[in-house]
């Protein structure tokens, strides 16, 4: 007998970096999602997002120093996470990019967020994850896509 697909679930940027950077208020739900993952579902990375989590990983380090290696190695070591996650990319294909551009027309989404939610639907995905309250504002819109916030982290983290 075939092994059913498990659902496809979708993280947006914003889960990553916080993931990435420990940020509190995330860390343990992304940390949690991450584990399940291949359990209960299967999380898919969108192409568009694994680009910005690699940008936004340059910019951090150019607020804290000036110097293009920094910035290069920051990016770099954001590659190498993303790479670590060993996450399935979804490619940004035409169907995609028209599908991302409807979503522009219709709604306040910015480019980077059309793709991502766009992705989700080409990919049948059954949750997106989000914090970006534009994105959370389509919940209910999309056949099939529940667009909400992380689920809380089954442990709290421990303050030193």
């Amino acid at each position: 007998m075939p092994k059913t697909r498990l659902p496809y679930v979708v993280l947006d940027t914003n889960l990553y970096i916080s993931f990435l950077t420990k940020e509190a208020h995330t860390y343990g739900a992304v940390k949690d999602l991450l584990e399940d993952n291949g359990q209960e579902f299967d999380i898919v990375l969108p192409a568009i997002v694994y680009t910005e989590v690699v940008s936004v990983a340059r910019v951090i380090e150019a607020r804290q120093s000036n110097t293009p290696e920094k910035r290069k190695n920051a990016a770099h070591i954001a590659r190498r996470a993303l790479d670590g996650l060993g996450l399935p990319i979804a490619e940004i294909d035409q169907h995609v990019a028209e599908e991302a551009g409807k979503l522009i027309e219709g709604t306040e989404l910015k480019a980077a967020d059309a793709l991502i939610v766009a992705t989700a639907m080409s990919i049948s995905a059954t949750y997106l994850y989000t914090n970006d309250q534009q994105m959370l504002a389509l919940n209910g819109t999309v056949d099939g896509l529940q667009i909400v916030q992380p689920p809380e982290p089954r442990r709290l983290p421990m303050e030193f």
